[in-house]
């Protein structure tokens, strides 16, 4: 009718009222995936096709975990694990477990290295017992600096060197053994070697194969 305001709709307000004193709202649970937890989801969807993944540092948590994945996938099926690296690698004695579960291991395990490895992670490469292969654009260097430190008493330190020496007599051995080059040759890659492509890494014995697009689906798991 003239002279009356025009009906407008109803505004929602802009917040929800207060709920009356001495009741709580219902509270509603949201839940934000962590990074452990995907990283976990992933490393089960590899897990359930016979893959590992080793990334980062070889550090002990990394090696016991990787041990532990190896020994359930083996306990499960004798069909070949895929084991891909791209790592700095570690300290050698704790490069050591892994190599011996390798040896151990009924299933083969074929290894892939994808963008570098370097100090033992090397090694792991070389130590596969199925298929050693790398990325086209791979790189490997056995120099490491992720050696134990030496501290303590004089005689602590006597004592550490002497287990160190150890450690370096076994670990050129295993990597001698698995890349058929000289343990002199290997001892000054250790010490002062530069970085490899993929190429120098199949002539030095580390890997067999480089892969590339038409190695596509060759060397799958065994039966």
């Amino acid at each position: 009718m003239p002279g009356q305001p025009p009906d407008y709709p109803e505004i929602p307000p802009l917040f929800p009222p207060r709920e009356p004193p001495g009741r709580t709202p219902p509270v509603v649970p949201v839940v934000v995936p962590t990074v452990d937890a995907a990283a976990g989801a992933v490393r089960e969807q590899l897990a359930e096709q016979r893959r590992i993944l080793v990334s980062g540092p070889l550090d002990h948590h990394t090696v016991t975990r990787l041990t532990a994945e190896l020994m359930a996938l083996d306990g499960l099926s004798s069909r070949d694990v895929e084991l891909v690296v791209n790592s700095i690698g570690g300290r050698q004695s704790d490069i050591l477990a892994v190599l011996d579960v390798l040896d151990l291991m009924r299933a083969r395990v074929n290894v892939t290295c994808i963008g570098n490895a370097s100090g033992t992670a090397v090694a792991l490469v070389a130590a596969g017992t199925g298929h050693r292969r790398a990325a086209p654009h791979a790189r490997f260097s056995l120099r490491s600096d992720q050696e134990q430190r030496i501290e303590g008493t004089t005689s602590d330190i006597v004592r550490q060197a002497e287990e160190l020496a150890e450690i370096r007599r076994q670990y050129l051995n295993s990597l001698a053994a698995a890349t058929g080059q000289d343990e002199t040759f290997l001892a000054r890659e250790l010490e002062a070697g530069g970085w490899h492509n993929s190429g120098e890494a199949m002539a030095l014995g580390i890997i067999d194969a480089v892969v590339d697009a038409s190695s596509r689906g060759s060397g799958g798991t065994g039966s």
